[in-house]
């Protein structure tokens, strides 16, 4: 059965029940209004049409609609991915929020807005967005009753859903007593990006430098935050029982540890802010890479003096 298409009235486009009864009690779409009627914003008109057999208004309808609004289209793509799992979508709009165009709040399939609170807030964005990684950190803090999710659409219009949190990283490695390390360091020789101390035989702190060439081989970082009286990113990921070593090899700057190398992987890949890619392409490529080595890819974000980890990682609707 093919419904008819949605109406133009006093501003806005609504369904007249029967079918906005159903749309609205089954699947959360639209806004009730006192009639029966459903107001509509465009995505859910076009995800009506794609997945409920309702007409568009007019043939011309979506080509006036993006002469307005040119991320109509990605936005609807993204809607109707999220809703693919039998989730349901609801725009930031409907819940008295004031809207914002990507912003949308989830609810599972088996609860309704009418019954229960959101289980996650839904942002939409495309890949090529910059990221402010401290509004970010800022929005987590402020709803951390709820999910955080992304949807991220590329230029081939594909969709890629991502669920980003704050962490609380910890571990057990026993870093032992480096009081006398700034003794030891003071016999090295200086290397490209790094320190040299020959004939470290009896090294005592294994979670320090690595062994080379009969000796121990320092760099930059560890050398910084074994002379340094300010504490460092180091300081914290080690007072937290977590051991960190360099992550070139796999496109970050620290690849860390919650036990000791030899007897565990690595949990996490973590970037400082400050090289934390500048947006949603760049660090889907690092949170793929880091899941493609069975990682999560963490951003260390700091502020005064307190370190946030902000970790991403891939999900899909329904899960």
């Amino acid at each position: 059965v093919i419904h008819s298409p949605p109406e133009f009235v006093e501003g806005s486009w609504t369904l007249p029940p029967p079918l906005a009864s159903r749309l609205y009690q089954k699947s959360a779409l639209g806004s009730p209004l006192e009639d029966g009627s459903i107001e509509l914003i465009p995505e859910e008109i076009l995800f009506c049409n794609w997945n409920r057999h309702v007409e568009l208004p007019s043939e011309n309808w979506l080509a006036n609609e993006l002469e307005s609004d040119s991320g109509l289209l990605h936005r609807a793509v993204a809607f109707d991915y999220a809703r693919s799992g039998g989730e349901l979508l609801v725009p930031d709009k409907w819940l008295g929020q004031g809207r914002d165009a990507g912003l949308f709040y989830r609810w599972s399939r088996d609860s309704h807005p009418a019954k229960s609170p959101p289980q996650a807030r839904v942002e939409i964005h495309r890949s090529h967005e910059a990221i402010d990684w401290y509004a970010l950190l800022a929005k987590l803090s402020e709803h951390n009753q709820l999910k955080h999710e992304v949807l991220i659409v590329d230029d081939e219009m594909d969709v890629t859903m991502y669920q980003v949190e704050l962490i609380e990283p910890s571990g057990d490695v026993d870093l032992g007593d480096y009081s006398e390390l700034k003794e030891e360091i003071d016999s090295g020789i200086d290397v490209d990006f790094g320190l040299f101390i020959d004939g470290a035989n009896n090294w005592k702190w294994e979670s320090i430098g690595v062994s080379h060439a009969g000796g121990r081989l320092l760099s930059q970082e560890e050398i910084e935050w074994i002379i340094s009286e300010d504490d460092n990113l180091l300081s914290e990921l080690f007072s937290r029982g977590l051991l960190a070593r360099p992550g070139f090899k796999f496109g970050c700057k620290w690849r860390v540890y919650d036990g000791p190398v030899s007897q565990t992987h690595a949990p996490w890949l973590m970037q400082p802010v400050q090289e934390a890619p500048p947006n949603w392409q760049g660090t889907c490529l690092s949170v793929r890479l880091a899941e493609g080595v069975n990682k999560k890819w963490v951003c260390m974000v700091s502020i005064d003096a307190t370190l946030y980890f902000i970790q991403i990682s891939r999900t899909i609707p329904g899960r």
